[in-house]
């Protein structure tokens, strides 16, 4: 039997399976507000993201996300919320932080990971109930800044012991139409 988790649990890159990934490599111009550029992934974005262009490619090998509009400017920042389609269960992304913790939460409840220093992490949530939505923040001594690259999400796959009385369903039923078929393809005569 498999073990279900209550409630949102911290996960790491090996808890996805097939996961949507998200690598912002269509962002070009830092500052960029984001808004419905990942629509086609179906994520909508709140107010406080931004594209990080210029110095994410070293930090992350590519183009990121950030909640700092600008390359000098001071929090309190904001949060962002970003919005799915449809109901995810696992979410998880690289994050770029000053010391502080982050943190990701659902209106079912959070995760936070507490960055020492300036540093680049992997910060993934879960829970098995589904989502729509998660907000990301930052609480920080010194702006609350963050940034993120390599977005993945996904919902949870059936669990192979859901499927097995849907399999069996499934041939019993395409067993007893053959079976009808062939009875009754038996008894009929052929004109002489």
């Amino acid at each position: 039997p498999s073990v279900v988790s209550a409630g949102p649990i911290a996960i790491d890159p090996s808890a996805f399976v097939a996961p949507t990934l998200v690598d912002f490599s269509g962002l070009t111009t830092d500052g960029e507000l984001i808004t419905n550029q990942f629509s086609a992934y179906g994520i909508g974005v709140s107010a406080n993201l931004y594209a990080w262009v210029g110095f994410s490619g070293p930090v992350f090998g590519g183009p990121a996300v950030t909640n700092l509009p600008c390359g000098a400017c001071m929090g309190p920042l904001g949060d962002v919320v970003l919005t799915f389609s449809a109901p995810i269960t696992r979410v998880g992304m690289d994050v770029y932080t000053n010391e502080g913790t982050f943190y990701i939460s659902t209106p079912d409840g959070v995760v936070s990971y507490l960055a020492p220093h300036i540093t680049v992490f992997f910060a993934g949530y879960e829970d098995l109930a589904g989502f729509t939505s998660i907000s990301l923040s930052q609480v920080s001594r010194v702006n609350d800044a963050f940034a993120f690259a390599h977005l993945r999400f996904e919902s949870a796959a059936p669990e192979p012991a859901f499927l097995i009385p849907i399999a069996l369903a499934l041939a019993a039923i395409l067993g007893t139409n053959r079976r009808r078929f062939t009875l009754v393809a038996s008894h009929t005569s052929r004109p002489a």
